[in-house]
Formats: C-alpha cells, structure tokens, sequence
C-alpha cells in the first residue's frame, strides 16, 4: 500500500510504500546532491509517523527511461545507489533508527513510459516493532546498550520503565556470568531491542539511565 498523505489513526500493517520523484544519487555524487534526494525520502517517509526498531526487508524499484538506462552514461549503476538511499532512511524524522536493522536489500530499475525518474521504495517489517516517533531518546545502560524512550511518556510510566529495563540488563549480565550462551540469556530482554551507543549518538539524544532517573525524580520533588 501507499500511505495516503492525509491518513489518520495510522496502524502499520508490515508494509510501508514510498514514492520519491527524483533520480535516486550515487555514492560519488556531489554532496548537495545526495542532500536533496535524503530530504525528498524524508518528506516521503513524513506522512508515516512512526520509527521502527527491529529487522527490515527493502525492496527498491526504480523507474528510468530505458535510452536513458543503456545510451547516456548519467545514469549510476544499480548498486551504487543504495548507500545514499539507504542513508535517507536513518534518524529522528525517518523511519528506521540505524542501518543495522536492513536485513535483506532488493533493487531493480524498471522501464519508465518518460524521462522522468522515480524511486518506489517498500519497507517489511513485522507489525508490533515501532514506536511513534514524537522526541525520542535513547537511554545508555551497562556496555553502551541504548534503549529508546518517548520524550512525551509520563514521568511515572518512565521511571518504571527505567527500572525494568535495569533488572533485565542486571538478569542477561548475570546469566552470562553464569555461562549460559547470549540467545537463552537474552530471553528475560524487553521486545524492544537494545542499540550499541555507536549507532544511535549522531542522530538521537543519549543520556545514561541513572542520569535519566535522578532528572525525573528531581522533576517530582
């Protein structure tokens, strides 16, 4: 489906589709250029207001005129137009967190009826992994782990998270300790997954969890 501009109550379904009517850019492209074309998938991706957490498949079509396609050498190669779209997929105002979550990428070009370029762009994910992306943060607990948190959640509905989510990052270290191997130790983890600090520090705001909490302890007082 096509996520209509003008949609209210939006509930994902698995899918989300994007068109941006632009040329897609190359990895060698001028820096302006890879600016423009991010900016259009953000603005694409605008009408979908949630951010995804877990593993993603992409599927990318992209349309351009076959003459175009086999007699000028100003189109780029398939392959090179995928790191600057991918690119425009990433942060606060887009639909993805970081690049680790891309599990499975297909892109094709197609025959386009005009000279006029475009990118249709399909996003698989499984329905319950988002979160609505009003002001995220990420929290940083033992190993440079992050969480995500809403800026918007109440004060109390925060801080019982906070305190949750350090018994189950206190619980897995201690199973560890104890030998048993990362997936068995890993099943007392939130549905949420856990971010390395590395991914999330140029584009989200990161604050440690006992940072966080002495902020909103402080804020009831």
């Amino acid at each position: 489906m096509l996520v209509d501009a003008e949609q209210n109550g939006y509930e994902p379904t698995g899918i989300i589709s994007f068109r941006v009517n632009l040329a897609p850019t190359s990895q060698q492209s001028k820096r302006a250029v890879k600016d423009d074309f991010t900016k259009a998938c953000k603005e694409a991706m605008a009408k979908v207001p949630v951010i995804l957490y877990g593993e993603v498949k992409v599927d990318i079509e992209w349309y351009i005129h076959e003459q175009d396609r086999y007699e000028t050498d100003a189109a780029p190669d398939v392959d090179n137009i995928l790191k600057p779209l991918l690119d425009g997929l990433y942060g606060p105002d887009s639909l993805l967190i970081d690049d680790c979550q891309v599990q499975e990428v297909s892109c094709r070009w197609i025959d386009s009826a005009t000279h006029d370029q475009s990118v249709d762009i399909e996003i698989r994910h499984r329905p319950d992994d988002w979160l609505r992306r009003d002001s995220l943060s990420f929290v940083e607990f033992d190993n440079h782990l992050c969480m995500p948190v809403s800026d918007s959640a109440p004060r109390e509905a925060k801080i019982l998270l906070l305190e949750a989510w350090k018994l189950a990052f206190a619980t897995r270290e201690e199973l560890l300790q104890k030998r048993w191997d990362w997936y068995s130790a890993n099943s007392v983890m939130p549905i949420i997954r856990p971010f390395h600090k590395s991914r999330v520090i140029k584009r989200f705001k990161v604050i440690s969890v006992d940072a966080m909490m002495r902020e909103l302890v402080d804020r009831s007082s």
